[in-house]
Parts: structure tokens; sequence; C-alpha cells
């Protein structure tokens, strides 16, 4: 069986606000760290890191691996980013579930991370120089949800499996509380 031991949430801020000019490694980082030890364990139970973030970047590509090893997380601990867009963080926490009962993992640290304001811009076509004509920056943030806007994207996205194949529509206040970070362990007792 696997349950969620503890959870944290990266501080919410407005699009360009207080928080704009801090890193989403920096944030989930520090979120890494306090999970475990209010939790009253350390880094050496993490058999696994997963991290969902849909708005990744070059410099921080496998933003799993970059955060863990930001928050002194051994350099043994595997950890890879999921990309699901909104539902990213929720299918890391899933994955996480599925490491534990496959038995590759007891303890799984996943969770997700986002921030609008440091989401790329972009270019296309641009590898091998620029040619005549005007050149298109692209803004992440509009462009990964083709023709529809987020909001939209976001209240279709969330869905309940239920025991017996049904869907049930789940809530925004419960899809927000799914998107903390999550520590998912096999049992209750010792590790």
């Amino acid at each position: 069986m696997a349950v969620i031991v503890n959870a944290f949430r990266t501080p919410i801020g407005k699009f360009g606000g207080s928080l704009a000019d801090t890193l989403p490694e920096e944030l989930v980082s520090l979120v890494m760290k306090n999970n475990l030890s209010s939790a009253g364990y350390t880094s050496e139970v993490v058999d696994e890191i997963i991290v969902g973030q849909t708005k990744q970047s070059a410099h921080a590509p496998n933003i799993a691996r970059v955060a863990g090893l930001k928050a002194q997380f051994s350099e043994r601990i595997p950890a890879y980013t999921v990309h699901r867009q909104c539902g990213s963080g929720m299918q890391a926490v899933m994955n996480g579930a599925m490491s534990i009962l496959s038995g590759q993992a007891e303890a799984v640290l996943a969770g997700g991370v986002e921030s609008m304001s440091q989401a790329p811009h972009y270019t296309v076509g641009t590898r091998f120089g620029f040619h005549v004509g005007d050149l298109t920056l692209y803004d992440s943030n509009t462009e990964s949800q083709s023709k529809s806007s987020l909001k939209r994207y976001t209240e279709r996205l969330r869905w309940d499996r239920r025991p017996n194949g049904s869907l049930k529509s789940i809530a925004l206040a419960e899809r927000n509380k799914m998107s903390l970070l999550f520590i998912v362990r096999k049992k209750l007792g010792g590790l």
C-alpha cells in the first residue's frame, strides 16, 4: 500500500509578482528539504525523486535532479521530471505510488513546481542562423495551450477515476490540494 506521509506547497504568487525572480528549482528544493525535516526524516530514506513541471527551461531541463542536488540530496538518488501540462505534479505523485506498489521503491519524494513568471520564451527555425525577415519570439505560457485558454484546459483536466470505472470531476479546491509536494511511502511504520 502506498500512503502519503507529509505534504508541503510551494508559495503561490502573482504573475510578475514578488516571486517572479525566484527560479522554480529554488522553490522546489526548499520544499524538498522542509518536507522531509518536518516529517522527521533525512534524505537518506528517499529512494527516488519525481517532480512534475510544465514550463521546463534549457538551464534546468531535469528539475527533479537539479532541485534534489540543490537540496543536498545524494547523487545516488535517481530523479526524473514529468511533463503533462497542468497535470504534471499529480502525474509525478501517481508515478511515485506506482514505483512503491511495484516494489521498485519504499519512499518517493514526488510533486510539482511551476513559475509562470520564469517560463521561457523561444524561437523556431533558428538553429542554423537567422534568415531575412522577422524573427518571432514565442511565449511558452500561451503557446503551450494550442487554441484554448489555460483556464478552460485546467478546468477539463482533473477527473477522478472511481473504482467502478466511472469518472467524477474534482473541484478546484481539491485540485489545489493535489498540487502539493508529497512523500509517498509503502507503510506507516519504519522504513
